[in-house]
């Protein structure tokens, strides 16, 4: 065995994986493009969702020494208000989708 052969087995390793996420990065960019040049074409212009959208409700807190039916009670508010907010959410991409299908008929 000659004294470079590791030496160059490492290189060529370190090259493989060198090159395999250059493609990786290009294949990304080109779906993006794509999905830019798709858009475009369709002439669809999607409307910024409401925050809320992207925002988890918080649990209601717990204080030492809160009775349980209250802390019950507080999170039963809190759910409440996260099932309203996913429902808005929910009809305002409803509301969008039935658009774009109108649009398009």
């Amino acid at each position: 065995m000659q004294p470079n052969s590791p030496l160059k087995a490492a290189l060529a390793c370190l090259l493989a994986l060198i090159l395999s996420g250059c493609t990786d990065l290009a294949r990304r960019a080109q779906i993006d493009a794509g999905s830019r040049i798709g858009a475009a074409a369709a002439q669809v212009t999607l409307e910024p969702q409401p925050g809320e959208c992207a925002v988890d409700t918080q649990h209601a807190p717990l204080f030492v020494g809160q009775e349980a039916i209250v802390a019950l009670r507080l999170e039963r508010v809190q759910l409440d208000a996260a099932n309203a907010s996913k429902r808005r959410c929910y009809l305002f991409n409803q509301n969008l989708a039935n658009g774009l299908r109108q649009g398009a008929q």
